[in-house]
């Protein structure tokens, strides 16, 4: 029987499928973990010349994908083990053409194909020995337990080696404002006993994972099902009018089936999809129609079209503005420009402009089950890269890539829309107009992924 503990790399560029894998890993080995969040941040792990017993990898990811993690690895003669944990098969890749990849888990069934890849690249389980035959307990991160509603098992606190204390008990309803209140404390996670990890996992398979299940499947019926067709169509309309090809459509609609999925979720959002798509605010929807459809494409042209991503991009265009008035949404253009200048502090439009970055995020907050990140989309989208935006006056270094993608594709939306009332818009010329504006860190390659979309209607 082995002692030696593991060492395995973990590379995806969604924080929560980092940490269920690690959870899943840790009730059958002992081992420990480094986590890349890009396909760059992989290869510089790799070059520090560690030797990793596996490296579980995605291909879809920002600044970097799984192939040339892949490419890296067998360029350098790095003979570590390579699992792919993609929605697609490896042979949709050219990088993987050699047949060198080690195993293949398809998203969202990750366990039991994983688990069998493991025990032939590593031995059964039951060959390692824990190196503290004390410790009974798996951690899990708190951003997990925020997508389960109801406690499948008992979860604790750690207050020493091999010493726990229960704070949640099983049945019970997992109350945001306590997981947060631990967060204030400094505690970044909980822990369960390993006995239990098959009921936590399967917890969290059928309300995580249950987003990628739907993936495919038609978007309901009833509103949601009068949504989808309404969204389509504009998506449709607006692809006509930019000169781009039908399979372009279907980036944003298969994630658009999905998010008007999760509109179940919440009474407030199915009272704002009312009021965007049948009430006066026809602006609304068509705004939300070409943000989805100008994100999801723009951010496949920055390699980072992971079914999450297209998800969260979905939700932040059909939720952004959604503490806003009609009014106060059609005179946007004015008002911002005030939010900064104390003399208009008290305006009551001003007030509610400035707020909603923040109310928006905090509304998706409280929702359980949705992607992680969408909330620091909604809180970003009005920041500008030279530090004038609002509410917090980030600047570009300071704001995440997924939030400064979306600030750039709405000002696109918005320069489209103005720009084809005056019959003037052109892609090309918006991207050399705003050059001066984007220059910096992720912005630039983003302005410069947007460019290339044009070349879709050549």
């Amino acid at each position: 029987m082995s002692t030696r503990v593991l060492e395995i790399l973990l590379v995806d560029d969604e924080p929560d499928l980092l940490d269920i894998v690690k959870v899943f890993i840790s009730t059958l080995y002992q081992a420990q973990f480094t986590f890349a969040h890009s396909g760059k941040e992989a290869i510089t792990h790799l070059k520090k010349g560690h030797q990793y017993d596996v490296v579980v990898c995605d291909y879809e990811m920002n600044d970097g994908n799984g192939g040339e993690v892949y490419s890296f690895m067998k360029s350098e003669g790095i003979k570590i083990p390579f699992i792919l944990l993609s929605a697609y098969d490896p042979s949709r890749y050219s990088e993987f053409s050699d047949g060198g990849v080690a195993g293949y888990v398809n998203k969202p069934h990750i366990f039991e194909p994983l688990t069998e890849i493991l025990e032939q690249l590593l031995g059964s389980p039951e060959s390692f020995s824990p190196g503290n035959k004390e410790e009974k307990f798996v951690e899990v991160g708190l951003t997990l337990l925020k997508n389960i509603e109801v406690a499948p098992t008992n979860f604790y606190v750690r207050l020493g080696e091999g010493h726990a204390v229960k704070v949640i008990y099983k049945g019970s309803l997992i109350s945001q404002k306590d997981l947060l209140r631990y967060s204030d404390k400094g505690v970044t996670s909980l822990l369960f006993d390993v006995l239990d990890a098959e009921v936590f996992l399967k917890s969290y398979s059928e309300t995580v994972f249950s987003l990628l299940e739907d993936y495919h499947n038609v978007a309901g019926e009833g509103e949601q099902e009068h949504y989808y067709k309404q969204t389509t169509q504009l998506l449709r309309d607006l692809s006509n009018e930019l000169g781009w090809p039908e399979e372009l459509q279907e980036l944003a609609k298969k994630h658009v089936d999905v998010a008007l999925k999760l509109v179940e979720k919440s009474q407030d959002i199915k009272n704002h999809l009312k009021r965007m798509f049948d009430g006066s605010g026809g602006y609304f929807a068509k705004h939300s129609a070409a943000l989805s459809l100008i994100s999801v494409i723009t951010a496949q042209k920055m390699g980072w079209a992971s079914d999450y991503t297209g998800i969260k991009l979905v939700m932040a265009s059909m939720l952004h503005d959604f503490s806003l008035t009609d009014h106060q949404v059609e005179s946007l253009t004015d008002i911002v420009p005030m939010i900064n200048n104390p003399k208009y502090s008290e305006v009551e439009d001003v007030i509610a402009v400035r707020e909603h970055p923040r109310k928006a995020a905090e509304m998706v907050r409280g929702i359980r089950g949705l992607p992680l990140g969408i909330d620091e989309v909604l809180l970003q989208h009005h920041e500008r890269p030279d530090g004038s935006g609002f509410p917090s006056r980030l600047v570009w270094k300071e704001i995440a890539p997924l939030s400064a993608l979306f600030i750039v594709c709405e000002d696109l939306v918005d320069d489209f829309f103005l720009s084809k009332a005056l019959g003037e818009f052109d892609l090309s010329s918006f991207a050399e107009k705003r050059k001066s504006v984007y220059s910096k860190g992720p912005f630039k390659e983003i302005l410069t992924a947007l460019a290339k979309i044009e070349d879709h209607s050549k």
